[in-house]
């Protein structure tokens, strides 16, 4: 059953047109995807459990029950990307109850009412009852952007689709932006760093050791 609310009341038999904002939506199907293909690609490697997710207008947040480490969310990454490369089929098949006894998904509670598969073919069959891509192509880039121990496991932060070139090109712009202001090549701004630390280190040291004499002076 779905629900409309409207802001003002309708006369009864007038016609209405409804429409889908895929500004909005679409995104949100990238990223949601994307929250599956993760989940379904962590739970192969790893045999975790999604506990938790979390989609805000500029983040999306997942909950396991195990710890991850940096090395194992890189090997997420690389995979969840290479399952968007190959563009695999996004499928929906629903199952009255006690049909899908066979069936190895995913699901956060027990369902005992109709049931809603949504399949990535080679990567993951979960129960889900929200809109979804149709192929995973379509969802672009899929990119961690980090990780914290939560609740005795991990909470991910990541982004896909438009969402996450949006973030990723105000990154480069920034870095873009470092570099000039450092005269430096992008890739070489660490190690730029890493000298202008170590010149102000040398500085407040070389700073402190002649306050020390004007002092010693006085």
């Amino acid at each position: 059953v779905v629900v409309h609310t409207i802001a003002a009341e309708l006369e009864v038999g007038s016609v209405v047109v409804g429409k889908v904002d895929m500004s909005v939506r679409f995104p949100r199907m990238q990223n949601h995807t994307a929250e599956h293909i993760c989940s379904g690609i962590i739970h192969s490697l790893f045999g975790y459990e999604n506990i938790g997710f979390h989609m805000s207008a500029d983040e999306i947040t997942m909950d396991f029950n195990g710890i991850l480490t940096p090395e194992d969310l890189s090997k997420v990454e690389i995979l969840a990307n290479r399952a968007v490369y190959a563009n695999l089929p996004i499928s929906v098949k629903f199952y009255e109850p006690g049909t899908a006894a066979d069936v190895a998904y995913r699901s956060k509670k027990e369902i005992k009412t109709t049931l809603r598969l949504v399949e990535i073919e080679g990567v993951d069959i979960c129960a889900c009852c929200a809109p979804h891509v149709s192929r995973t192509g379509e969802i672009g880039i899929i990119k961690i952007l980090g990780a914290q121990k939560y609740k005795g496991g991990m909470r991910v932060s990541l982004l896909a689709g438009e969402m996450a070139f949006n973030e990723l090109t105000k990154h480069y712009n920034n870095v873009k932006s470092i570099s000039n202001s450092l005269s430096s090549h992008p890739d070489d701004i660490c190690k730029r760093f890493e000298l202008l630390q170590s010149d102000l280190y040398n500085t407040k040291a070389e700073r402190t050791a002649i306050k020390q004499q004007y002092y010693t002076l006085l």
